[in-house]
């Protein structure tokens, strides 16, 4: 085994683990990520500017989430998908 692609893996799965670490904590607390400054904007310039370009960054924002989430999911049913059906087939016929 090459160091060099090791190195890569490593960094390449501490990079998915923070980004994923990212999105959950979006997920979990959006309203302290994304409402908080959202309402403290609205206060501070016109809300009929902050709100239309608030809607629009977390539009962005979910999309990006989503396919990221969507990228990561197939790249570990591609990796692990014998094992998967596998046990799926098991629990069926246990059920």
């Amino acid at each position: 085994m090459d160091s060099r692609s090791s190195t890569e893996r490593v960094g390449g799965a501490a990079r998915s683990s923070a980004i994923g670490a990212c999105v959950g904590a979006l997920a979990f607390f959006d309203g302290v990520f994304l409402g908080l400054p959202i309402a403290v904007l609205a206060a501070a310039f016109r809300s009929l500017v902050v709100y239309p370009a608030a809607v629009v960054v977390v539009i962005l924002l979910v999309v990006g989430c989503c396919s990221w989430v969507d990228r990561r999911w197939d790249e570990s049913f591609s990796g692990h998908g014998k094992r998967i059906e596998r046990r799926l087939e098991a629990m069926r016929r246990a059920g």
